[in-house]
């Protein structure tokens, strides 16, 4: 396999913009956290560690799966996978991730509407902190089921 896929310009122009979207796209960044940490001013350590992890981990995985398949890579990696407990593992950890994602970053973005505290034990507070939440909930599965994969958009 060469190092540069046999794109068009076009197609090339979207692959670089999504790598720079999977590595840039705030993941290595976790602001959410910031608000969240005890210690704001080890928010650094926490780039440290996290950035090389996770470019580690993205562009690692993409370095292997493009020499081992080429071109054939599907545009969702747990496609490669054989219907058996490999993919149903594989499954599993992505639901895992996807929802740990989300609650993070739900609950960074509740904090920015609610009245109460997210360490309010009222009624009222787990109320509307609940409601906010399923709002939000909805919102996302009615967004991701009305859109179709990025992939099928170029």
């Amino acid at each position: 396999h060469s190092f540069w896929p046999p794109l068009g310009w076009s197609d090339s122009l979207t692959s670089v913009g999504g790598f720079f979207f999977a590595g840039g796209g705030g993941q290595p960044a976790f602001f959410e956290y910031l608000s969240e940490m005890e210690q704001p001013r080890d928010y650094r350590k926490t780039l440290w560690v996290t950035t090389p992890a996770l470019l580690v981990l993205y562009y690692g995985t993409a370095a292997v799966m493009y020499n081992r398949f080429g071109d054939k890579v599907p545009g969702f990696l747990l496609d490669i996978l054989p219907f058996d407990s490999t993919r149903l593992l594989g499954n599993a950890l992505f639901f895992f991730h996807i929802i740990v994602s989300f609650t993070i970053n739900n609950t960074a973005l509740l904090r920015a509407y609610a009245t109460h505290s997210v360490t309010d034990g009222s009624w009222g507070a787990r109320r509307e902190w609940g409601l906010m939440s399923a709002a939000v909930l909805g919102a996302a599965y009615v967004l991701t089921n009305m859109v179709s994969l990025f992939e099928d958009m170029t």
